[in-house]
């Protein structure tokens, strides 16, 4: 029985999907409806073209897994006879005949798990000599269509690896291809993140892979569907992207040509067309909703009816249509009830008919509901901005409801609003360049500025800094901020850290360095932001070959490690045992270039070595004082074997870090390695190692640093100071001081 169950644990099916996301029942009888629908237009279609059997037997096979799951086993049986019955060749069948086997193990038809166990291997074991790849790729894909479809970015990620490794295989394959293109498109969505998790040159990266398939879908798939609906999603891309106006016509029109009816096509194309022809959006949304009913569809259909409402020149035509649109949203919601984005757009036109406090209550609905969801980013941002809004709308109305009569509640409204429009431009902060933040976030900067205009002069330059901040304009940041020192506010905690931060946004190191100094004392700058400012300053100072870098890192070694004056700053501790010659591989050769970097450009007391290394027993006493006289003791093993005396004196390192009446402040002990692939004795196993530093790197970047400032001084090398070759020198050298402090480079 064991083995049945690890047999039936190890089949490629919908069941055995490795780490899903967790996926509520609410979900799935949510996307119950969308694959039935599905499956129904594959069955019907008049015309069969190239992968539309792979297609019904992929959705086949998720749906058998959704009723599955929500209870409907009877219903589970039938689609997966049917998606067995449909598949093409036994190869095709064999994800299909791994869920019947969970359905079956399910029901306690043991005898006939068994026999299906041996038919699947069977299946296998005849792949193995037609066609193993064939087997591998088309489970892959299989695998791939339920994480798109089940979605998520997680199960998106892993969705794109799949599909990927299926199309290297075989990559005429444009079904595939343009799911894998819909993967990408959906993963880059930043409603699918939370606000801390959007990498912008991702999204970016994302969306251009989406399109590079869906062309090539175009171009290449004799599947008139395909292209249409990948026209389609191009259509939506151009329209997302404000392309020109052809692009997204051309898709558009190429789309409906070739699958006019379809609503899919209808949808994409709809949601492309509601800015530029609003009218011909709603009657192309209106024909999918009534062949699809889903919540996405009626949802573009309430915005598109929405848009039309706001153009109507005559008042009676604008409120029937705005009703019409609120109808849509509401059935949107009613088959979704957690749609965000349904609810962010009833919020909106609940704003724009004059009902403020019941669209201020759908935005605070929002903003719980993606926190609890932890995505809808996108969303998010506007629902802050949107109900800041209404708090300022309720805040400025002159006749306002008893409930609301309250000067102080007012008051707090107003408070309430700001932190909104800061949230909602700390949001965009992290979606949006400069540009679109003054495009699309221009409300929350306007409404900001009349809230500063309305302040005393330091309060509103505050405020006016770091909206500017947000707003990725540190120039005007900066100005606000200096103009707040002028006024004596040079101890105000919020602008010395403004100012700080602004100026290393601007490259102005020197500045930044000045002012942390002059506010030395001040316990309000954390130590990242100070490593940040003293570290940029030194590199800066490193690469235009300023003499002084040096007290920048002795400044930030020192607060770090900085026990007793008068101890020396590093030791480093290596087997000199060997009496080969010193060339530049040695070890010996290697710790001698780091004393001179740490002396020569980080201003650190640095020895080398203990003498008499292999003198003997009695000289270890001695020894190990040396050792405890340093602040750090630097370690470093070479690939060479280590004398035995030098290895038994490592054994007594652990006393040396003891505190005790003659050892008030021990050494810390780091240990390093001259290349990777050194193996370290287990006498210092126990100590902090600097991990993955390659001490041959760091010396080979001093000596091309060194020779490079010789050129330079001979006035024989003219490369500009930000010559990449020789910043990547200077950024290993830091590399190497930060891991003395344990700490990471870049900050």
């Amino acid at each position: 029985m064991e083995e049945v169950v690890k047999k039936i644990q190890a089949i490629e099916c919908v069941f055995t999907l490795n780490d899903t996301e967790q996926i509520s029942e609410e979900r799935l009888r949510e996307i119950k409806p969308t694959l039935k629908s599905e499956i129904k237009d594959l069955e019907r279609a008049e015309n069969k073209y190239e992968y539309d059997d792979e297609e019904l037997c992929q959705t086949l096979d998720l749906l058998t897994w959704v009723e599955f799951k929500i209870g409907s086993k009877l219903i589970a049986f039938e689609l997966n006879d049917k998606a067995i019955a449909k598949a093409n060749s036994s190869l095709e069948s064999l994800f299909s005949c791994g869920n019947r086997i969970h359905l079956l193990w399910d029901e306690g038809d043991l005898i006939q798990v068994e026999s299906d166990l041996n038919e699947i291997d069977r299946i296998k074991k005849n792949t193995l000599q037609h066609g193993h790849r064939n087997m591998i790729a088309t489970v892959k894909a299989r695998q791939a269509y339920c994480y798109y479809r089940l979605g998520g970015p997680k199960n998106l990620e892993k969705a794109i690896t799949l599909y990927n490794a299926a199309l290297e295989t075989f990559p005429e394959m444009h079904l595939w291809r343009f799911q894998a293109g819909r993967a990408y498109r959906r993963f880059s969505n930043p409603n699918m993140f939370g606000e801390n998790d959007i990498d912008l040159k991702l999204k970016d990266e994302r969306e251009a892979k989406a399109k590079e398939f869906f062309h090539q879908v175009t171009e290449q798939s004799k599947n008139p569907r395909l292209r249409a609906y990948a026209f389609s999603d191009l259509a939506e891309c151009a329209s997302n992207r404000r392309e020109v106006d052809r692009n997204l016509k051309y898709f558009c029109e190429q789309a409906l040509i070739l699958c006019g009816n379809d609503p899919y096509v209808l949808l994409n194309c709809g949601k492309s067309l509601r800015f530029k022809d609003t009218e011909k959006a709603v009657e192309l949304l209106t024909k999918a909703a009534k062949l699809s009913c889903t919540s996405h569809t009626f949802h573009q259909l309430g915005k598109s009816l929405d848009i039309f409402a706001g153009r109507q020149k005559n008042p009676r035509a604008s409120k029937d249509l705005a009703k019409q649109a609120e109808e849509r949203y509401r059935e949107a919601i009613r088959l979704s009830p957690k749609s965000i984005p349904a609810r962010y757009s009833l919020g909106i036109l609940l704003k724009w008919c004059g009902e403020p406090e019941m669209a201020l209550r759908k935005f605070i609905q929002i903003i719980g509901r993606a926190f609890q969801s932890n995505n809808y980013a996108l969303t998010l941002m506007k629902t802050y901005e949107q109900a800041s809004l209404c708090l300022l709308e309720l805040y400025h109305d002159p006749t306002p409801s008893s409930r609301l009569s309250d000067n102080a509640i007012k008051l707090d409204f107003k408070k309430e609003a700001e932190e909104m429009l800061i949230k909602a431009l700390s949001i965009g902060f992290k979606l949006l360049s400069r540009e679109e933040i003054q495009t699309y976030r221009s409300v929350s900067l306007v409404e900001l500025q009349r809230i500063a205009d309305n302040r005393r002069e330091t309060e509103k330059l505050k405020l006016l800094s770091r909206v500017y901040r947000l707003a990725k304009d540190p120039e005007k940041s900066l100005m606000a901020v200096e103009k707040l020192f002028q006024i004596d506010e040079s101890e105000d905690t919020d602008a010395i850290m403004s100012a700080l931060e602004i100026y290393l946004d601007l490259g102005r190191f020197e500045e930044a360095l000045a002012l942390m100094y002059r506010c030395r004392d001040s316990h309000t700058i954390d130590n990242s932001l100070r490593n940040k400012v003293a570290l940029s300053a030194a590199r800066r100072r490193l690469l235009q070959y300023s003499g002084d870098a040096a007290l920048v890192f002795k400044s930030v070694f020192d607060s770090y490690i900085s026990d007793s004056c008068d101890k020396s700053d590093v030791l480093i501790v290596y087997d000199d045992s060997r009496d080969s010659a010193r060339d530049v591989a040695s070890l010996g050769y290697i710790c001698g270039q780091l004393q001179n970097l740490m002396k020569t450009y980080f201003g650190l007391n640095a020895s080398s070595n203990i003498q008499g290394c292999c003198a003997g027993v009695p000289e270890a006493s001695t020894q190990l004082k040396e050792m405890a006289k340093a602040k750090l003791v630097l370690l470093v093993f070479g690939s060479e074997e280590l004398d035995e005396y030098f290895e038994s004196l490592l054994g007594f390192l652990p006393s040396v870090m003891e505190r005790g009446e003659d050892n008030q402040s021990p050494p810390q002990v780091l240990v390093a390695a001259t290349e990777a692939g050194v193996k370290f004795p287990l006498s210092v196993t126990h100590f902090q190692k600097i991990r993955k530093l390659r001490l041959n790197s760091v010396v080979e970047s001093l000596q091309e640093y060194e020779e490079w400032h010789r050129q330079r001084a001979a006035d024989v090398l003219h490369e500009p100071l930000n010559n990449g070759r020789i910043t990547g020198c200077v950024d290993n050298m830091i590399s190497f001081f930060c891991s003395l402090l344990s700490i990471s480079w870049p900050l």
